[in-house]
């Protein structure tokens, strides 16, 4: 027999958005209830630029998909959507993740 596991999350338990500097690997999380903030275009601890200005095209991307993220958040959907995370490890509370 074979055995699948599989992580279903609600929207409401998505908080936020990390990011990871290639430079220093510093990490900021940004929340999700929140627009995605220009100030986001350079690390907050070594400066470097992680956009190429408020013009890249993957800040607007990343800024559209919070707004649009946050809107489906408030409709009152029937039947409720859930998001599936794949190739995921799942932590076995009983063994304590020790198998």
């Amino acid at each position: 027999m074979t055995a699948e596991n599989r992580l279903f999350i609600t929207l409401d338990e998505i908080t936020g958005l990390r990011f990871e500097c290639a430079h220093c690997h510093a990490k900021l999380t940004i929340l999700m209830n929140n627009a995605f903030p220009s100030s986001l275009l350079t690390c907050m601890n070594c400066r470097k630029p992680w956009f190429e200005g408020e013009h890249d095209s993957r800040v607007k991307v990343i800024g559209l998909f919070v707004t649009a993220f946050n809107q489906l958040k408030q409709l009152e959907l029937k039947p409720p959507v859930d998001l599936e995370i794949s190739n995921s490890v799942v932590f076995d509370h009983a063994s304590n993740g020790k198998d």
